[in-house]
């Protein structure tokens, strides 16, 4: 958990409510604050920027905006905002990303596939690539939890995944899991653990293409 109370200006804080209103991500946790406000000044508020809303907070109360709700608004804004900034990255990233996803698919795909390599070499290349190991905290808060340990749940909902960081934070973490914590039993190979990746690495892949 990182506080934003005082954080530099975003880009996306720089919108009004109502663009900001208009862009899937962060609908939630707009509408959420949105929920606080009298109808009567709604039309009002969709004009306003989030940053002159914040000035007003600090400088008159709001000026008559509620305050419930807003810094929890400006937390969730800056850390979808987080999540989203691997999409502005160099091209040369996303080739390298692209890449590790198709040979990843590949080794999933492969029955002679040297397992010991594959247990290893992909947490490494993971965290070569910049993803988090955050115990699937970001994927879960912006999905489900299901989503994270349900390769069929996870197919369910791929298509709303739109965010390359947060995938790979997912995917990183699903495989410490599975090679730290879930037993020594447990594969990558598995059935479900190989239906999950293979959905999330195909995702990986389309969305780095």
């Amino acid at each position: 958990y990182i506080n934003y109370t005082d954080a530099p200006a975003s880009p996306y804080w720089e919108m009004t409510v109502g663009e900001l209103l208009r862009i899937p991500q962060f609908y939630s946790s707009v509408h959420a604050y949105i929920d606080y406000i009298d109808r009567h000044i709604i039309d009002n508020v969709y004009r306003a920027k989030l940053s002159d809303i914040e000035d007003a907070m600090h400088t008159n109360m709001g000026g008559g905006l509620p305050a419930a709700g807003f810094w929890e608004l400006k937390q969730d804004v800056f850390e979808i905002a987080d999540l989203l900034e691997i999409s502005q990255v160099p091209n040369q990233k996303k080739e390298d990303i692209h890449s590790f996803a198709i040979r990843y698919l590949e080794m999933f795909n492969d029955p002679q596939v040297n397992y010991l390599e594959l247990e290893s070499h992909l947490g490494e290349e993971c965290q070569r690539l910049g993803f988090d190991m955050d115990a699937g905290e970001s994927f879960i808060k912006q999905y489900s939890k299901e989503a994270f340990y349900n390769a069929d749940v996870l197919e369910q909902i791929i298509d709303k995944v739109d965010s390359v960081k947060l995938l790979g934070n997912g995917v990183f973490s699903r495989w410490r899991y599975i090679t730290h914590w879930a037993g020594v039993s447990a594969s990558l190979l598995s059935e479900e653990n190989k239906k999950w990746f293979l959905i999330a690495l195909s995702r990986l892949a389309e969305l780095t293409s």
